[in-house]
């Protein structure tokens, strides 16, 4: 019996071993996971504490990013309000003398040499008709840029390997004319749609066409509807017929290099 239970007893022994390390592992590893999850103990946390670390690093940079944002924006809002004068043209106008029914009866050149009659805010509707016609068929639908005319001259653009082709609104032209600046360029382009959306915010459609009518070229030294109609036809541009009025404008986009 003897000889036959030291066998038994070395299994037993090392059953014992084995059962001790597994419990020793397990309870090790319990209490590990009681001191990195269970609340109310005392271990560190270290796994916790360095995702909230990564979480309040991250809610930093958040808030310093929310703070420049809620900066520049609105300073570029006050930018974008106060980009455009009061008064957009400033330039010389002639003397113009008128009898009771609004007849010319003498005009004298205005001090740039230019025959620039005063603004007039009383725009045909003959003229708005031949214009957006031939300038910018959407001008009433959109606000003051318009993205699918834009698209169909950079095509053209590319296919001529040139610039044949702006795709500038009526708005945009009349910030054109303001500045007077006839270069053709990604960034003048930018400034003007810029500056056109801000002219869309604070004046009407019409008012805007009035700004166009009394400042763009009609040839020569010729500048503004009024000085156009009295110089080549000799009467308001109220009084002009289609075909005048066509003429007129075809005048205008020729002396503008269309």
């Amino acid at each position: 019996m003897g000889g036959s239970n030291e066998p038994i007893m070395f299994v037993n022994a090392g059953n014992r071993y084995i059962i001790y390390c597994m419990l020793s592992a397990f309870f090790f590893n319990f209490q590990h996971k009681i001191q990195l999850y269970v609340p109310g103990t005392k271990g560190l946390h270290k796994e916790t504490d360095h995702k909230n670390i990564i979480i309040k690093d991250r809610w930093h940079v958040l808030r310093t990013r929310t703070k420049i944002i809620l900066l520049i924006v609105p300073c570029l809002l006050l930018w974008f309000w106060f980009s455009l004068p009061k008064k957009l043209f400033n330039a010389p106008t002639c003397y113009v003398i008128e009898d009771k029914d609004n007849n010319l009866l003498n005009a004298s050149i205005a001090a740039d040499g230019q025959w620039r009659f005063p603004f007039n805010r009383n725009v045909p509707q003959k003229f708005i008709d031949c214009i957006t016609t031939f300038e910018d068929k959407r001008f009433f639908n959109h606000p003051g840029i318009d993205p699918l005319a834009i698209g169909r001259a950079l095509v053209k653009d590319v296919r001529n390997k040139e610039i044949s082709q702006g795709g500038s609104t009526l708005t945009m032209q009349v910030i054109r004319l303001s500045k007077k600046d006839d270069k053709r360029n990604i960034w003048n382009k930018l400034k003007e749609s810029i500056l056109a959306v801000r002219l869309e915010l604070s004046n009407s459609k019409k008012e805007i066409l009035a700004l166009y009518a009394s400042n763009a070229p009609f040839g020569s030294n010729v500048v503004g509807l009024d000085a156009a109609s009295w110089r080549y036809f000799g009467r308001s541009p109220a009084k002009l017929s289609w075909g005048e009025m066509a003429a007129l404008n075809a005048g205008h986009m020729k002396s503008k290099g269309k």
